[in-house]
């Protein structure tokens, strides 16, 4: 469940553009602050609703409309932001609750807390960040030395105090472990958003963007790595090619150029086994490898594949269109493979000079 999790947040922020290490910890960080201070009021608001004291319902409830806005600055991005709105809450909290209440030692606990916030969390430069907890220092100083010179306004009945410092002291305990936690977390994050990074990465050097078929240049990778593995299993190549092309795009133009060769390619993943790799191998020309096949049983598949498209309609902008193919088929030597797709390409060639809409195989 824990990977899970870790897989999943890394997956989403790579989704949403945060890729830089600060970005994520900033992102993480704040975002774990705000949900835990939204979530610890809403316990407190039941509670002091259940006891029917007022002032403290006020307060809670200004408080959840404040992470309420923090979490919307949040997802706005603007981290800074949403850190100075959970840090000043935090701070006029503990205050007005040690003017209503009296100084409690779990009161000393929160100014703590957002101060340790100033120091892990990069949000802003480090001099804005001093003046924010030179700020909660002062403000902390004064407001607990003003409740203990002054009386308390709004006491709490022997039960009720006793339920609010054993809450607080269990959730200063939950905030101190996240806090020294969390960085752990948010590193492991770092790392498999960065994994997830090189992939993408990855996956966008070795992908023709238009059809989100492998390129010509993963082509080359793909055979060159069968001819290391060595594999005793037959292999055969295929080259398709899309009959009179050039008429769709001279009639119709590109854009609708574009719309055949996307559903083309998309057609080709779902007819062809998950084992077959599909490349463009340039312009209309598709280069299909086939695995643990002869040359007749390819023939076969791509033939029965040749039939299906011919009796399918593309819909496109300009309206419904059909489309044929002439596909030259080779068996694969991974120790040679230009020639096996100089080979391939000629038949190719064969089957557009009887007639197109065939496959021709060595």
């Amino acid at each position: 469940m824990y990977h899970k999790l870790l897989n999943y947040t890394a997956a989403h922020l790579v989704k949403k553009g945060i890729h830089e290490d600060d970005a994520i910890h900033q992102y993480l960080i704040s975002f774990i602050a705000t949900l835990f201070c939204l979530f610890a009021h809403l316990y407190f608001l039941v509670v002091f609703i259940a006891t029917r004291s007022l002032p403290f319902i006020c307060i809670n409830t200004v408080s959840i409309a404040c992470y309420a806005v923090a979490l919307f600055l949040h997802r706005k991005r603007r981290f800074t932001a949403t850190t100075l709105v959970a840090t000043a809450e935090v701070t006029i909290y503990a205050t007005l609750f040690t003017m209503l209440d009296g100084v409690s030692t779990y009161i000393i606990g929160y100014y703590l807390l957002v101060a340790v916030l100033q120091v892990v969390l990069p949000y802003s430069t480090l001099r804005r960040r001093t003046g924010v907890l030179v700020g909660i220092f002062v403000i902390a100083s004064c407001s607990l030395i003003l409740g203990l010179v002054n009386m308390p306004s709004a006491g709490f009945s022997p039960g009720l105090h006793t339920l609010l410092l054993v809450s607080n002291i269990y959730l200063l305990f939950i905030g101190t472990v996240v806090q020294l936690y969390i960085g752990n977390v948010v590193r492991r994050i770092i790392e498999r958003s960065n994994d997830l990074k090189m992939l993408e990465l990855s996956a966008l050097a070795n992908t023709d963007p238009l059809t989100g078929l492998y390129n010509r240049r993963y082509a080359d990778s793909h055979i060159a790595r069968l001819a290391k593995e060595n594999s005793p299993q037959p292999y055969c190549v295929a080259m398709l090619d899309i009959d009179d092309f050039k008429l769709v795009n001279d009639t119709w133009g590109h854009p609708v150029g574009d719309e055949v060769l996307v559903w083309l390619a998309g057609f080709l993943r779902e007819r062809l086994r998950k084992s077959d790799e599909i490349f463009r191998w340039g312009g209309e020309e598709i280069l299909v490898v086939l695995e643990n096949v002869t040359s007749p049983t390819a023939h076969s598949i791509l033939d029965k594949l040749r039939q299906q498209l011919e009796e399918s309609t593309i819909e496109t902008e300009a309206g419904p269109l059909k489309i044929t193919v002439t596909i030259g088929v080779a068996p694969l030597d991974p120790t040679a493979p230009a020639s096996s797709i100089r080979y391939c390409d000629e038949q190719l060639y064969l089957g557009k000079q009887q007639g197109k809409n065939r496959v021709v195989s060595i």
